[in-house]
């Protein structure tokens, strides 16, 4: 239920959220995809979670709304007491990170709906968690020709 008041904020939320996002913030973004692919992609694999809540948590960091700011903070907290961020699917994270790459991605060029569209499709992956997921690692996300990289 949580997770549902999440994905209505962030969607409520994204347009302001992403136009008010400095250059710093938009090349903070890359550094934790950047920072998450490295994780997944050592022989000790590492579950990605600080740059998960701080990808997020980054594209609403300017919006000028404490009630909605401090709810995803709420979220992320709530989501680390349940341990959600203890154990994770090698898919599950490959396909999360994908997204996250594409929302990066699509927020650098400016393109704020396809960053949006690509977030609310990612938000749902929580509800699939521990299910086989099928766009995870060189699949094509959607017809943009949005791929999702492939961890070597």
């Amino acid at each position: 239920e949580f997770s549902e008041l999440r994905n209505g904020i962030e969607s409520a939320f994204w347009g302001p959220a992403v136009l008010a996002l400095t250059e710093e913030d938009k090349m903070e973004l890359q550094q934790y995809v950047a920072g998450a692919w490295h994780k997944l992609q050592q022989s000790r694999i590492q579950i990605p979670h600080q740059e998960h809540r701080a990808f997020h948590l980054t594209i609403f960091r300017r919006l000028d709304n404490l009630f909605a700011t401090g709810l995803l903070e709420a979220y992320w907290d709530a989501y680390e007491a349940v341990e959600l961020n203890m154990y994770a699917d090698y898919d599950y994270l490959t396909e999360v990170w994908g997204y996250h790459e594409g929302i990066a991605d699509a927020i650098v060029r400016g393109d704020v709906d396809k960053a949006k569209a690509l977030n609310e499709e990612h938000l749902q992956l929580l509800r699939t968690r521990g299910v086989e997921h099928g766009k995870a690692r060189g699949e094509v996300l959607e017809e943009g020709n949005t791929q999702v990289r492939s961890p070597a």
